[in-house]
């Protein structure tokens, strides 16, 4: 085996490789896209439910504060 054959199976293996390389990275950078964005759904989810919850409390103590002063302009 000459010089030039070897060199070009080495080149064609480190091509190879790197391409290999290159194929196992773009598929854990989708894996972590997709990932980050169904986070990302998941977060907006969230927020909407714990906007809701907040407002529900927000009128139980505008209840609470309310019948508090008709108490309190009773006793008077």
């Amino acid at each position: 085996m000459t010089d030039t054959t070897l060199l070009t199976i080495a080149c064609s293996l480190v091509a190879t490789l790197f391409s290999l390389l290159i194929l196992v990275l773009g598929w854990l950078g989708n894996k972590t896209y997709s990932k980050l964005d169904e986070i990302s759904g998941n977060l907006v989810k969230m927020a909407g439910e714990l906007h809701t919850r907040i407002n529900g409390l927000d009128r139980r103590v505008v209840r609470l504060e309310a019948s508090n002063m008709l108490r309190r302009a009773d006793d008077e």
